[in-house]
């Protein structure tokens, strides 16, 4: 695919697809694993006009998070919420801003972050389910397990179509074990087994011990 792509850039230089084009060698890229020809890919397209810039720099803020360069990251996804904040990639690069400040233990500005997002966007946007596991572990993670568990376990009770039940209930475990509510841990366990009996959070699960 790439090698199509490749030569349709090559013959048509000015083509009306070429920008999709690059777009995809940088899909393609991703998926080949090849992260350095990804970024070079997606890096030629930040300074274009259509659909393709927020995507691209949405994607080269994905690859720098995956590889540990959250403030590259950060400035990627910032750039979008700055220039199109209306732009539908607009809340997920938001959550990924708190996500990247999560990482890097500011956990203040991510938990004021996900809040942020949960605010400002009704329940039905892609990246709400996500933004309220992420604001239990944030919570959790500051030593507030109680207020953590309390937003985890909304993820399962409020988007019940969404498929992070399991990694909410696994995250609720962990925090009742952390305050030491082994019973309750468990009990999340079991549910965690229960809605996904193979892979590795059933294995956890299965490996439980109080």
């Amino acid at each position: 695919a790439v090698s199509q792509f490749e030569e349709y850039l090559k013959r048509f230089p000015k083509g009306s697809l070429r920008e999709d084009a690059q777009f995809k060698i940088g899909l393609c890229r991703i998926e080949l694993k090849d992260t350095a020809q990804a970024l070079v890919a997606f890096s030629q397209l930040r300074e274009s006009k259509g659909y393709f810039r927020q995507e691209a720099r949405f994607q080269i803020g994905e690859i720098s998070r995956q590889l540990g360069n959250y403030p590259l990251a950060i400035q990627q996804y910032k750039a979008i919420i700055a220039e199109e904040p209306n732009n539908p990639l607009t809340s997920r690069a938001r959550r990924a801003v708190g996500i990247c400040l999560f990482l890097l233990k500011d956990y203040p500005a991510a938990e004021e972050s996900f809040r942020a997002i949960l605010k400002d966007y009704p329940a039905s946007d892609v990246s709400i389910p996500e933004t309220r596991l992420w604001l239990g572990r944030t919570l959790v993670a500051s030593n507030r397990s109680e207020d953590g568990i309390s937003e985890l376990l909304k993820v399962p009770v409020m988007y019940p179509k969404s498929t992070l039940h399991a990694e909410a209930y696994a995250e609720t475990a962990r925090a009742y074990h952390k305050l030491g509510r082994r019973d309750k841990a468990r009990q999340m366990w079991k549910e965690v087994s229960r809605i996904q009996p193979s892979g590795p959070l059933a294995e956890e699960a299965a490996a439980y011990k109080p």
